[in-house]
């Protein structure tokens, strides 16, 4: 493609690509120019031998989720991320883990399949809401699908924390800055980098055999989340038509 040639054109040391892993003609490129690449937070699964850096998305669905349940919810809802992206398996994984650890069976209409935006939580928290046994807690697979969610929520007159908590997922800048502040799971990004940089070193120096390195993700707990209500009423009023 144009940025491999790009790259490649003023004798680069290395290269850094974001979420796109490079096909196999693109690898090829690299190889030949004796160019190593480095894949930070991949959007579907390496292959064999070529170096990326991720963050435990795993871990942090289930650390999102498993939040909730110390809290004392049951019913809790997800909005997905992309089902393309391994991140967002990965994301729901932890969240199907979380609730089986915690002895509570999955419920399929609970889950629904967004893609990271902000339209997608918005839209299908929505349907959470409307559920006649509507969640009390929902894990957002981005802050942005959380920032939808947190729209939808406040339009079906209810309350976050009080009525719904709200997780999110990424801690981009905006989530401490939200109304409520954003329980939401972080997302290493300035190590990732570095440690992308350090895997290109590595390869270009030939010390270190590391070809995946996994960050830790963190639960980053603010006021979007809170025990249940007491008493949880039926679904949320209809959207009214403009």
């Amino acid at each position: 493609g144009a940025w491999v040639r790009h790259a490649l054109a003023g004798g680069t040391d290395g290269a850094v690509s974001v979420v796109t892993v490079p096909d196999a003609a693109e690898r090829q490129a690299f190889a030949d120019a004796l160019v190593p690449v480095v894949v930070v937070d991949p959007r579907v699964r390496p292959p064999e031998g070529l170096l990326s850096v991720g963050a435990t998305n795993w871990q942090g669905g289930l650390d999102a989720t498993a939040h909730l349940v110390a809290l004392g919810h049951r019913r809790i809802g997800t909005i997905t991320g992309d089902d393309a992206q391994a991140n967002a398996l990965a994301r729901l994984a932890g969240y199907r883990t979380a609730l089986i650890q915690a002895g509570i069976a999955p419920d399929d209409s609970l889950i629904r399949r967004g893609d990271f935006t902000v339209d997608a939580g918005y839209e299908e928290a929505w349907h959470l809401l409307s559920l006649d046994d509507r969640p009390t807690a929902i894990v957002a697979s981005s802050d942005d699908t959380a920032l939808g969610a947190l729209r939808a929520v406040r339009e079906a007159g209810l309350r976050v924390p009080d009525d719904v908590s709200l997780v999110g997922f990424d801690d981009l800048p905006i989530a401490a800055w939200l109304d409520p502040a954003l329980t939401t799971v972080h997302q290493p990004l300035v190590e990732m980098g570095a440690a992308a940089v350090d895997l290109l070193h590595r390869a270009r120096s030939g010390t270190g055999h590391t070809v995946r390195a996994e960050l830790a993700t963190s639960i980053v707990e603010r006021a979007s989340t809170a025990p249940p209500p007491a008493v949880v009423r039926g679904p949320a009023h209809p959207r009214q038509k403009a």
